[in-house]
């Protein structure tokens, strides 16, 4: 017996327009706008270290999270497009940041600490953290549909770490010695001189009272004591620095040291405190030093001095001989011929 397959065909047909009508109906039917404020979640951690027995350092530390361009949408509460948080000591928990978004989209932001003006002996969060959030549409309403954190490295965190600690300083001493001679025995000469510490190493620590990059000092008269500079340190590490006479006016009959001496400072690290490794001092030979020796001296008749320049006087006396002598000579040359003629005059006349 043969099959009639056309009720076959027909129920196919109509689920194929039924699939259709349905497509079209997802497609063409307007989705509710997705709008309202989405709260995330942000979990933090500051771990406080104060390596020093001073109960009383400050241990308050403030943070701010940044849009990754000036449109992005930032949390309530935010100040000129920056929202900023304190944490104190140590401390575990969680800020709810109420976002205002309008659209589903992916959104990013920076956390980092907030350090307007650096504290000596405090070292802060160094890591800047990257936060990305991303919205959904749950019939017409914003949602947190995902929030990624991750440093530099791109290590990812589900909380986000602060390590801030105070370390208390270290004052190191450089040593130097000024050894001045005046040849003249004059003790109205002048006997003080400049000289300038220059950092070689980048952002080493310098002396209180450095401008731009250079500690410029003077040192009157012979001194032989040893002097010291001082030099605050508030981390590890090794510094080196460049120590030389400073002369921008020359003055005739000084003789000032010219020696470039070079120093290198290691500063170590206990559990608690920053100890001195060495100091170690060079002249430009590589000879170490037990301290700067600067030899500066004056001496009036000293060949740094320039010789002293002829006077006008002098070159017009010269000028006044070669005259005379010419003079002298045009006379003796006329008296002899006046007496070679009158010899002649008299031998004709006889």
């Amino acid at each position: 017996m043969a099959v009639n397959a056309k009720p076959n065909k027909v129920i196919l047909l109509l689920l194929t327009a039924a699939a259709i009508l349905v497509l079209m109906i997802v497609l063409f039917t307007p989705q509710a706008e997705a709008a309202g404020e989405v709260i995330v979640e942000l979990s933090y951690e500051q771990i406080w270290n104060n390596y020093s027995d001073d109960p009383n350092v400050d241990d308050t530390f403030t943070y701010v999270i940044r849009g990754a361009t000036p449109d992005t949408v930032m949390p309530l509460g935010s100040e000129n497009g920056a929202y900023y948080f304190t944490l104190e000591g140590n401390v575990t928990g969680a800020l709810y940041l109420e976002f205002p978004y309008i659209d589903v989209d992916e959104y990013e932001y920076t956390i980092s600490a907030y350090v307007p003006q650096p504290q000596e002996g405090y070292t802060y969060e160094p890591r800047v953290y990257t936060m990305k959030i991303f919205t959904s549409n749950e019939d017409g309403e914003l949602s947190l549909y995902a929030l990624t954190i991750q440093d530099q490295l791109l290590s990812k965190y589900d909380t986000i770490p602060f390590d801030p600690y105070y370390l208390k300083g270290i004052r190191i001493e450089i040593p130097y010695t000024q050894d001045f001679h005046n040849n003249t025995g004059d003790p109205t000469v002048d006997s003080t001189f400049w000289y300038v510490l220059t950092p070689v190493t980048e952002n080493a620590p310098m002396p209180e009272g450095s401008v731009d990059g250079q500690y410029i000092f003077s040192v009157t008269s012979d001194i032989e004591d040893l002097l010291y500079l001082t030099i605050d340190f508030t981390e590890e590490g090794t510094y080196l620095y460049q120590f030389t006479s400073y002369v921008p006016n020359p003055q005739e009959g000084y003789t000032y040291d010219t020696n470039i001496y070079y120093i290198e400072i290691v500063v170590g690290r206990t559990v608690d405190s920053l100890v001195v490794e060495s100091v170690l001092i060079k002249d430009s030979t590589g000879r170490i030093l037990r301290a700067i020796p600067l030899n500066p001296s004056y001496d009036a008749g000293s060949s740094s001095r320039p010789d002293t320049p002829k006077t006008g006087d002098e070159t017009n006396m010269n000028v006044y001989m070669i005259i005379m002598g010419v003079s002298a000579t045009a006379a003796i040359g006329i008296v002899i011929f006046l007496i070679v003629r009158r010899m002649r005059k008299d031998d004709e006349d006889e």
